[in-house]
């Protein structure tokens, strides 16, 4: 495992976009893109509080925070009894989903029942109440285009369609998640720092260690996309793994 780029208060929201690795550094502002050979460019200067991020169809950047915008544009504004936006991502047909959350984590408020938000690609804007699931943050499509993954950080649960319990984590905290070629879910387990891999029925395949003591999230890069990029407190990670990783659909809201 190697490291590409260091130097950022908590890493996170990482995208492949085929030239590089997009990621954003939460507590200190910016998104940045890192080349393979390391090269580092401001992708979005200064904003902080980016947990999620998503290609759009026509290229631009979807990023969230206190809002989530596109580019200029204001996808999601700010609503009473939404703190923030955390995690992201997208089905087959470019729906964007958003995890709305009812507290400030960073001000260290104590998790309530979250919101996920869904955007069509006609434009329709619907929320929906989760009651069971406090912090939601990495979100990944399934091998269906339909089928998704919400992981719970406040409790360590991973929901299939934010409904149907999928599978626990040890620690107990489930960050950024990517689905493989073969449909097993990789999960980020923050101050548990690993990775672990559940196949496609919620059984716990494998566990990757990190020598870091956080791990925040977890993307498939590279031209074959079989580079794992791992983003933590302050940097972010690589290696190379056997089954590539499976191309993430872009947002067409």
């Amino acid at each position: 495992m190697e490291v590409v780029s260091k130097g950022y208060a908590l890493a996170e929201a990482p995208v492949w976009d085929g030239r590089g690795l997009i990621f954003s550094s939460v507590l200190s502002g910016g998104v940045f893109r890192v080349e393979a050979d390391g090269r580092t460019e401001t992708v979005i200067a200064k904003r902080r509080g980016v947990g999620g991020a998503a290609l759009h169809a026509d290229g631009r950047l979807i990023v969230t925070g206190r809002d989530v915008v596109c580019g200029d544009d204001v996808l999601l504004g700010h609503e009473p009894g939404i703190a923030g936006y955390n995690d992201c991502g997208t089905l087959a047909d470019g729906t964007l989903l958003v995890g709305g959350l009812r507290f400030n984590g960073v001000l260290g408020e104590p998790p309530v029942p979250a919101v996920l938000v869904r955007i069509s690609p006609g434009g329709t804007v619907e929320h929906t109440e989760l009651p069971h699931l406090m912090w939601p943050n990495g979100i990944a499509c399934a091998p269906d285009g339909e089928t998704f993954y919400v992981a719970d950080y406040a409790t360590g649960t991973v929901w299939r369609n934010a409904t149907e319990r999928f599978a626990d984590v040890d620690g107990p905290e489930a960050d950024g998640l990517a689905v493989d070629a073969d449909g097993a879910l990789l999960v980020a387990t923050g101050n548990s720092h690993t990775i672990r891999r559940y196949l496609p029925d919620g059984t716990l395949d494998s566990v990757l260690e990190v020598d870091t003591q956080f791990v925040s999230n977890v993307c498939f890069g590279g031209p074959d996309l079989r580079d794992l990029y791992i983003t933590t407190a302050d940097a972010v990670l690589r290696t190379s793994v056997d089954v590539p990783g499976l191309p993430v659909p872009p947002a067409r809201v």
